[in-house]
This record gives C-alpha cells, sequence and structure tokens, in this order.
C-alpha cells in the first residue's frame, strides 16, 4: 500500500507533526500518539502501523540499524522501509504492530535489561535512559551505584538477555559511529513483542 492511498499528502504539506492526529482518523486510522518528530497510526484492516515522521529525524538512522540487523528479536521489523511523502517534509515507514510497556514494567520484569543498557551506554560514553525512566528505577532500586550489575542480577534472579546485551552493543557502537552521545530511551520508546522487549526509537 502506498502512502498515496490515504489521500492526505495535500494535508500533510502544511500539517505540523502534532496536526497529523485529525488528518490520520480522517482517512480511517486510529491514532496511536505522537511525539516531538513522528505520529502513529493503526488501521483496523491492515496488518502494520504507519508511522510518519520528518523527514529530518534521525529516527532514519535508526531505521537503517534495524535494516542492518534483520530478525534481531529487540528491534522492530518493517515491512517497508524508509519512503519520503512527495512534496512534503515527511517520510514514513510500515512498522509491526506491538505491545505497550509500562515503566513500572521496565523497573520489575525488564530491571536486568535496563542495568544492562546504562552500563553498555557507560561504557561507550553514551547517556541511554531517559530522565524520566532514569528517576523511576531509582525510586525502585535506588542510584545505579547501590548494587553493581552482578549483585543486581543476582537479587532479581535474572540475567539480561545475550541477545539482549549484544542488541544494546551493536547500538551503542553505532550510535558512536553517528557522532551521537545520548539517547532518549523512555517507556515510550520500548515495546513487547509478547514477553520479548523490543527497542523502538532511541534517538533524538
Amino acid at each position: 500500500m502506498h502512502i498515496t492511498e490515504l489521500e492526505i499528502s495535500k494535508q500533510l504539506k502544511s500539517a505540523p507533526i502534532y496536526g497529523l492526529k485529525s488528518i490520520f482518523r480522517k482517512h480511517g486510522w486510529e491514532y496511536l500518539g505522537s511525539g516531538a518528530e513522528a505520529s502513529v497510526a493503526l488501521h483496523p484492516n491492515r496488518s502494520y502501523v504507519l508511522k510518519v515522521f520528518k523527514s529530518s529525524s534521525k529516527y532514519q538512522l535508526f531505521v537503517k540499524f534495524c535494516a542492518q540487523h534483520v530478525n534481531n528479536p529487540h528491534l522492530p521489523t518493517f515491512s517497508r522501509y524508509v519512503r519520503p511523502i512527495p512534496g512534503t517534509a515527511f517520510s514514513y515507514v510500515r512498522m509491526e504492530k506491538l505491545h505497550k510497556v509500562t515503566e513500572q514494567q521496565l523497573a520489575s520484569t525488564y530491571m536486568s535489561e535496563m542495568r544492562s543498557l546504562y552500563d553498555v551506554g557507560q561504557e561507550h560514553g553514551i547517556d541511554t535512559i531517559g530522565d524520566s525512566l532514569n528517576d523511576h528505577l531509582i525510586a525502585q532500586w535506588g542510584f545505579w551505584d547501590t548494587y553493581t550489575a552482578d549483585q543486581l542480577y543476582n537479587k532479581l534472579n535474572k540475567q539480561p538477555p545475550d541477545s539482549w546485551v549484544s542488541t544494546v552493543q551493536a547500538l551503542c557502537a553505532y550510535a558512536v559511529d553517528q557522532g551521537l552521545r545520548h539517547m532518549d530511551l523512555h517507556d515510550e520508546n520500548f515495546m513487547l513483542r509478547q514477553q520479548t522487549l523490543v527497542i523502538l526509537d532511541p534517538f533524538y
């Protein structure tokens, strides 16, 4: 399906990113939410979500990373990679449907993944976890130096999956190669594929 089939190109030409909500709804899409640079919608008759974002966004870098790591369980899959919307400042992707995860889940069920993400980021000189989620994790477990990683994993009785550690290692190395030193991973930038944690949009 081409985005031109939505018949919204003319409306997108002058729409700010937060103005896409009414455009999506007008054309039968369920609006799922937006951030500073993107809006996401779901069509009831489609097996994917549509993400429209500013063509200047660093999200394109992340999609490129995902294309280089196809079948990685901790990255989203795309049925269509980045395509520009002609005559507008926007591009779009078609991405698999995933499920929401909460800050509380990240601070409990997925705490070993969060600790690994933090530690790997520090190894690479990158701040990986956003302030809001960081505050929530600290409230749950104390400051990051309360436990060593091994102490925390023993307390949780859970190690982060090897697949997760290798993913965040590769992602942080890629970020450094792209000249990035900060990520903004908060609860809305993770989702779940069944019980597997998926990184959704780490760069800004």
